[in-house]
């Protein structure tokens, strides 16, 4: 890797990012220019708007989610790690997707290495919905790992854009490289139904949901813009250096590894969930008619995916199952920041589901 400009981040060790460092290259636009090129058909990946600094509200609704919930995502955590050893043995190779899903593949990789005594690679790539995963970094990891069992992590999914783009792509990398890679994923919560290894199916307010770059090693959303990236490039990503006095990705990291030696599974924990794959298309459809949606893409379930549209979009309305649940806390006083409309809506497993403006 001695010839690539990797982005810098903030995590002390345990990942490899294969990520262009796009940092002096591509410049911030506004929430609004983004979403009027999003609606002119431009691909989300092309462009990163600016990331605010969080305000102390959401910050310490962050490090009281944490302290509440640490133990049950140490336990996840360890669950998953477990599952995922026993199937791959010591050819496994933690690929997380950037950025959601680092914190985890670190975590994991703990893990194992505090149980089991072994360093299982960890690398942090790029995939992008319409666009697929980032192949130049598969081949770099295959090249890296001759017998590499890789083994995809992410935070959670919504309604399962990712995880179908995944299996997509991987079957298309399959076949034209005469691999063999395990398309699944692994997450810490699956409300969507499409994974049969996760933490939980429950809705989950995961603590790093809160936050986007500052607990995610300072790293931008990911980008991909063939003005920037060449056609044997990884993908790319800004360092947002302009966060770091705000940032708690390594603090994150180690509170829950804290936790990790703590945690004791059981042999009966270890179950492979059921799939369904049309569950979450009926709440999109559902909302779509509700709502007058024009675009599915613009309807984004789970709480996970709610925080993003808060955090990062112009969102239209939130529909939360219950406003007094703490899961939500966050939801609430982001929606409160922005004044967007929350309403209640019973009709869903799902905790949250927020609809992104289409004017």
């Amino acid at each position: 890797m001695e010839n690539i400009n990797l982005v810098k981040h903030s995590y002390k060790e345990d990942c490899i990012f294969l990520l262009k460092d796009l940092t002096d290259k591509i410049q911030e636009i506004t929430i609004q220019e983004k979403e009027e090129l999003i609606r002119s058909g431009v691909s989300y990946s092309e462009m990163i708007s600016k990331e605010s600094i969080p305000s102390d509200d959401i910050k310490n609704i962050f490090l009281n989610i944490l302290n509440r919930d640490k133990r049950l995502i140490a336990y996840y955590v360890a669950k998953i790690s477990e599952i995922i050893y026993r199937q791959k043995g010591n050819n496994l190779v933690i690929v997380s997707l950037a950025r959601a899903g680092t914190p985890y593949g670190i975590l994991i990789k703990r893990y194992l290495k505090l149980k089991y005594k072994v360093d299982i690679p960890h690398y942090s790539i790029s995939i992008i919905r319409g666009k697929g995963i980032d192949a130049n970094a598969l081949k770099y990891i295959l090249a890296e790992n001759k017998k590499a069992d890789i083994q995809f992590v992410d935070g959670w999914t919504g309604k399962g854009s990712i995880t179908k783009e995944l299996n997509k792509s991987i079957d298309i990398f399959n076949n034209e490289n005469k691999t063999n890679i395990d398309n699944s994923l692994a997450v810490i919560s699956d409300p969507a139904k499409l994974c049969k290894v996760c933490g939980t199916r429950e809705d989950f307010g995961i603590a790093t949901c809160c936050l986007n770059s500052t607990v995610s090693g300072l790293i931008s959303r990911t980008i991909h813009n063939e003005k920037y990236i060449g056609k044997d490039e990884f993908h790319g990503a800004k360092t947002l250096y302009y966060l770091k006095d705000e940032d708690y990705s390594q603090y994150f990291i180690d509170k829950i590894d804290n936790e990790l030696k703590k945690i004791s599974i059981k042999y009966e924990d270890l179950v492979l969930e059921s799939i369904d794959k049309e569950y979450s298309m009926k709440i999109v459809n559902k909302v779509r008619e509700l709502y007058d949606v024009n675009n599915i893409n613009n309807i984004k379930l789970s709480v996970g995916e709610s925080a993003r549209v808060l955090l990062r979009r112009d969102p239209r309305v939130v529909l939360v199952k219950n406003k007094s649940d703490k899961n939500i806390e966050h939801i609430l006083k982001l929606a409160e920041e922005k004044g967007v409309k929350v309403i209640e809506y019973k009709d869903s497993d799902y905790n949250c589901i927020s609809i992104i403006n289409e004017r």
